[in-house]
């Protein structure tokens, strides 16, 4: 039967820098355009990502908030709703923006509504919904998780039924990576010609644990004087961490770039790539990194044992071990042969499992379920 393409109100904070939000832009324009007809909403501002969609053509709502608890915003988002004549409304969280968003599609008498969940503890290593959260998700139509370990711990401590949440990886567009225009090591302040490079990439808070990047840093210049370290991204650790780095004596070995749009474009200068979490749960960066053939250390959380087989893709390391990372880092740093072939492995996963096509088909599956149901 010939219907109408289903209209999708993609609900999120904002659509700044970061993974869960990247997932959401490459969603959005990777929708066939015959089934789905997406709209974006931006409680907070559009963002870089935001700006991105609007400026591909792609109705994008943004800055909501009139101030920082102004509830008029659930009827903003229900007229919204009425307005684009929406079927279903896909709210990412967790927390806020789940409860606005169920709030505002009761509003506007909608009755299909998907919550995607993307961490899988909260910054203090606590749940990762309030009350109020809990009350919504008992009663959206659907949730999508990012990795099946995410699924267990947050079903198993947050009293979610199971049956109704779906897993779909996170996925990267393999074509983008092939039109960056990649950086010099000059570019990121490393004076050597050939030097060795280990990154991390990620939003500087306390959960990414870069104090144990630093740690490890720290242990490796001690032994290896070629050695440069990269810190992509920002956030309100960063003084902190230039503090350490001075402090511990490895300032001049590594480089705080903040944020870079598109991440890419340092990649390819890795030797190694780095994720030293202790909560996580299926990281765009880490897909990133193996795309570009680069072998990966990560911490043993969330989804990335999923993502990673210790020894096959890189290594897998206890979280807050820094000499067990460095370690790795140095296994993969003084061994170039078994380095590019674990880079190659992980690339080999990427293609067959990871891309954002493949989500994609995933979520256009999902609409679907949730339309006809």
């Amino acid at each position: 039967m010939n219907r109408h393409p289903i209209r999708v109100l993609f609900l999120q904070s904002h659509l700044k820098v970061g993974g869960s939000q990247r997932q959401i832009a490459d969603l959005v324009g990777l929708l066939d355009p015959s089934r789905f007809e997406p709209t974006i909403c931006c409680v907070r501002e559009a963002g870089e990502f935001g700006e991105e969609l609007r400026a591909a053509g792609f109705r994008v709502y943004s800055d909501l908030l009139a101030f920082e608890f102004d509830i008029r915003v659930i009827s903003r988002i229900a007229e919204i709703i009425t307005r684009e004549k929406i079927d279903i409304l896909l709210a990412v969280g967790p927390n806020r923006t789940v409860v606005v968003g169920y709030l505002a599609a009761l509003a506007a008498r909608l009755k299909k509504t998907v919550v995607a969940l993307h961490s899988t503890f909260a910054p203090n290593g606590g749940k990762i919904t309030g009350a109020p959260t809990r009350w919504a998700l008992r009663r959206v139509s659907r949730i999508v998780m990012v990795a099946h370990a995410q699924k267990r711990t947050v079903c198993a401590r947050e009293g979610i039924n199971p049956a109704r949440v779906t897993v779909i990886h996170n996925g990267i567009p393999l074509s983008r990576l092939n039109s960056i225009d990649p950086l010099t090591y000059a570019q990121v302040g490393i004076p050597v010609s050939r030097p060795r490079v280990v990154g991390i990439v990620g939003r500087l808070v306390p959960e990414k644990d870069h104090r144990m990047f630093l740690r490890a840093a720290k242990l490796i210049c001690g032994a290896l004087s070629d050695v440069f370290f990269l810190v992509v991204g920002d956030g309100p650790e960063q003084s902190g961490l230039e503090r350490l780095a001075h402090e511990w004596r490895i300032a001049d070995r590594v480089r705080f770039l903040g944020n870079l749009n598109p991440v890419t474009r340092v990649l390819p200068l890795l030797d190694v790539g780095v994720l030293s979490s202790y909560t996580e749960s299926f990281p765009v960066s880490v897909l990133e990194i193996m795309a570009f053939k680069k072998p990966v250390v990560v911490t043993d959380v969330g989804g990335l044992r999923e993502m990673v087989d210790d020894e096959v893709e890189g290594f897998v390391v206890p979280p807050r071990d820094a000499d067990s990372l460095a370690e790795r880092i140095r296994l993969l740093l003084e061994d170039k042969q078994r380095a590019a072939l674990m880079g190659a492995r992980g690339r080999q996963r990427v293609e067959s499992e990871w891309t954002a096509e493949r989500m994609a088909r995933q979520f256009d599956q999902l609409f679907c379920e949730v339309f006809d149901s």
